[in-house]
């Protein structure tokens, strides 16, 4: 074959391959366009790209630890005639499992008011008190003993041990919680 050939067949393939690649180019920075602006939207709604909000909660509303299992949290309202609002979660630090008040908590001052995992709106046998009150509004942690087991309670109870009354409730997603070892 000649060389003439050799050089019109080279050219033939350069320029069928040219529009290949520019093609997949095209392709590429459509994808990576797309990706930008999914991540935008995401931003936009107070979402980081993992799909968790700032504050540590899935766009379902179910908090997250850093192994990705779905901790309880949720919101309290008063309960029989007191006034109680804000957020609490459940957390994991290491092996251990913590139940958050958020900056937003608050409740009517009140004589002794612990705070308790029950079975119930009021604790009943087998509650778990986690602590007393420290303030009655602002951000508190308290520690859930280990072997503590999570399913077996449906609400977060807000209790005045001096006036056998609660002071509010919020429900605990109880499909959704865990065994803490």
């Amino acid at each position: 074959m000649s060389r003439r050939f050799h050089f019109g067949l080279l050219a033939l393939l350069v320029g069928a391959a040219a529009p290949l690649a520019a093609q997949q180019d095209r392709m590429q920075h459509d994808e990576m366009k797309k990706d930008t602006m999914d991540r935008d939207a995401m931003a936009k709604d107070g979402m980081a790209k993992d799909g968790m909000a700032k504050d540590g909660m899935a766009k379902d509303g179910m908090a997250m630890d850093h192994g990705m299992m779905m901790l309880p949290h949720g919101t309290f309202a008063g309960a029989e005639g007191h006034k109680a609002g804000g957020s609490f979660a459940l957390a994991r630090e290491g092996d251990q499992t913590l139940l958050r008040l958020g900056d937003d908590f608050r409740v009517e001052k009140g004589p002794e008011v612990y705070v308790a995992l029950s079975a119930g709106a009021r604790p009943s046998a087998g509650a778990v008190f986690l602590g007393k009150l420290s303030k009655f509004s602002g951000a508190q942690v308290f520690d859930v003993p280990a072997g503590t087991d999570l399913k077996a309670f449906t609400h977060v109870v807000l209790w005045s041990k001096k006036d056998n009354v609660a002071f509010g409730t919020a429900s605990l997603a109880v499909g959704d919680a865990m065994m803490h070892k």
